[in-house]
């Protein structure tokens, strides 16, 4: 799926090495818990080229929708052991020892991991989200309910249902 206007020609990516895990890290850049990211600098290359300030990317869900663009704020190209914990804790995904064992184990999977390897650390800001057609158990896994419809007519109460024809309770007075 395409991004829409005007980011037809940015970068897209997915957070992750799964479709789960892609949707776990959206959901944190959408809540605002995750403002930064990294990657091996090895893993860069023309189609995903290492990002630079002021570039705006497309963050894709774990089924590859558009979900929002990202803006990099800045980039800093660092070995795995010099990773700071104000990065780590920017990541959102927990505490600094968390990041660093959720991070070994993730790029042992990806071609490996050594504490000199150079990773490309990068902070952003969301500056868009995209309206996406969420699945339905997704949100209630979430916790997010569907709302009732507002009522048809303006100024009328929302917990009657238009066809109903008994007249509305007065407000209670205080005295």
């Amino acid at each position: 799926m395409k991004p829409p206007a005007p980011y037809e020609n940015a970068v897209t990516f997915q957070f992750g090495d799964s479709p789960e895990l892609a949707d776990e890290l959206l959901a944190l850049v959408l809540s605002g818990a995750k403002t930064a990211t990294c990657g091996a600098l090895r893993d860069f290359d023309e189609k995903e080229p290492v990002p630079e300030p002021g570039r705006r990317d497309v963050v894709l869900d774990g089924r590859g929708r558009p979900a929002c663009a990202i803006e990099t704020i800045s980039i800093v190209i660092q070995r795995f052991d010099e990773v700071d914990e104000a990065f780590a804790v920017a990541e959102g995904e927990g505490p600094y020892d968390a990041w660093r064992s959720g991070h070994i184990d993730y790029f042992d999977r990806n071609g490996g991991y050594a504490p000199d390897m150079l990773l490309v650390c990068e902070r952003f800001r969301v500056v868009e989200v995209f309206k996406r057609e969420a699945d339905l158990h997704v949100r209630l896994a979430a916790g997010i309910r569907p709302r009732p419809a507002p009522h048809p007519c303006p100024g009328r109460d929302s917990s009657r249902s238009p066809w109903d024809r008994r007249p509305a309770r007065a407000p209670d007075r205080a005295g």
